[in-house]
């Protein structure tokens, strides 16, 4: 069993520190003082449309905030963020934004309105922009080639001093309504800064929102392609596109996690699909994942699966946490009997595994068995007992015997099943996880044994006769 990620990596508290002691406690986020709401306009260009057109999309160029020299500014206890300017570039010296993403350089002025200096440690845990409302970043890495660069690792502003600097983040090239620069301080009281145009209205969400006492989460859209950009699913496939909205619940943590790892598809038969990462997806959310507190992220997940499945429900298993199960009405049929199962292992205080059923076939996928052999597909049911995920290895824990013939799941052919138990196959904490294996046996042989070399134990077990009249059909 592996836990990837603890409960204490996957909140972390949001402090700024002042003067010359710091705190420890972590006191409520407050928004203090007020943002001039003001649109941005291009330098040199005509006045904003009226409110009732339609929001018009940022293009690269020089920004300038309001007119006859207003700015965009906000407050907290100690200090006042203002920014005058902005600029939309797909170069920052001899860097290049990201394929389809520009560079957003947001010139920013610090004044410190206490009697004591204003210390912000790591930077990039406080600043971030928030895209359409809904879709926060962080400080880029292009920060530090600016034409005048923000110290990130830590921003000490002088008891009635002034500290100015470039901030960059990566941006969409495209498609960009809103831009609003978010710096979040759980002691002196937070400050939002509007820079460009008004968020898009929520699309409102088919399942959810549901929630721990960490995140909430709603599903906003699914839709299920045969191909994203120029990546095409396998025969039989399709991927599975979802669209989410997730909020960090805590005033004053950010939540970090990797929902690629702890989101998980699974379809009403019990078969599980995890994440798989496509090139040219446009807002996935990946394993750098984090949640700004109260502050919504939108984002996509996608998922391979069979183009025949059952109704779907996602899954976010945090560690520590209560899980977070959404069910997608009419995303699929409803469940087939399982049936009783043919044999089940028990792994003490571990997991119950079953096998639910058992075929042969010549041929999976594009794989076909060598000479005078053909393949024994199981299926499996596995039901955990933990409190966290179970991390399955699956060459080094399942076995298949013929006689004294010992042999190994076929790696190639496992990966051509639709429900394939790949290796490091994650088993949900108090959840069920279904899935098949594949061996390449003689023709001939009819009587096998499955040895199950479990957390706790070490079993062999008799599987029923499968002989070739036994044949089916797989995927």
């Amino acid at each position: 069993m592996h836990n990837h990620q603890s409960r204490t990596d996957i909140v972390s508290a949001l402090l700024a520190t002042y003067g010359v002691t710091i705190s420890r406690e972590l006191p409520r986020a407050a928004l203090l003082g007020a943002c001039l709401a003001i649109s941005a306009t291009p330098a040199g260009a005509a006045p904003p449309p009226g409110p009732t057109s339609p929001p018009a999309g940022l293009t690269a160029g020089d920004y300038t905030l309001g007119q006859a020299g207003a700015s965009a500014s906000g407050t907290n206890r100690l200090a006042k963020l203002t920014v005058a300017r902005f600029r939309v570039t797909a170069d920052l010296g001899e860097q290049h934004a990201p394929p389809r993403h520009a560079f957003l350089t947001v010139s920013t002025e610090w004044r410190n309105v206490g009697s004591i200096k204003y210390l912000v440690p790591q930077v990039n845990n406080h600043l971030f922009l928030v895209i359409d409302g809904n879709r926060p970043a962080t400080l880029s890495d292009a920060t530090g080639v600016a034409p005048h660069p923000l110290a990130i690792d830590q921003l000490l502003v002088p008891a009635s001093g002034t500290v100015a600097g470039d901030a960059v983040f990566e941006i969409p090239d495209h498609g960009v309504t809103s831009l609003e620069l978010l710096f979040i301080d759980s002691e002196q009281g937070d400050m939002r800064l509007p820079l460009f145009g008004h968020a898009p209205p929520e699309p409102h969400p088919i399942a959810g929102p549901a929630g721990n006492e960490l995140v909430e989460i709603s599903i906003l859209g699914l839709r299920e392609a045969a191909a994203v950009g120029g990546v095409h699913a396998p025969a039989g496939q399709t991927y599975a596109l979802i669209d989410l909205k997730m909020r960090a619940l805590s005033p004053g943590n950010l939540v970090r996690f990797d929902p690629t790892m702890y989101s998980v598809l699974s379809d009403a038969d019990g078969y599980s699909y995890h994440v798989t990462q496509i090139e040219g997806l446009e807002d996935e959310f990946t394993a750098a994942t984090q949640l700004l507190p109260l502050i919504p992220s939108r984002g996509t997940l996608a998922y391979l699966i069979p183009v025949s499945h059952s109704a779907l429900t996602l899954a976010i298993n945090l560690p520590g946490y209560k899980a977070v199960a959404l069910a997608l009405a009419n995303s699929g049929a409803a469940a087939a009997h399982a049936g009783k199962p043919l044999l089940s292992f028990e792994d003490p205080d571990t997991l119950t595994l079953s096998v639910l059923g058992l075929n042969r076939a010549a041929s999976i996928g594009s794989n076909s068995a060598a000479a005078g052999k053909e393949y024994l597909i199981l299926d499996l049911l596995f039901v955990s007992k933990v409190d966290d995920g179970i991390e399955f290895q699956t060459a080094e824990q399942l076995f298949l015997l013929n006689g004294q013939d010992q042999i190994a799941v076929d790696s190639d052919a496992i990966e051509a099943l639709p429900h394939g138990l790949k290796e490091s196959s994650v088993i949900p904490p108090h959840g069920q996880a279904r899935f098949q294996v594949i061996y390449q046996v003689p023709k001939a042989a009819a009587h096998f044994t499955l040895r199950y070399r479990g957390f706790n134990s070490d079993t062999k077990k008799a599987l029923p006769d499968v002989s070739t009249q036994d044949r089916g059909n797989s995927q």
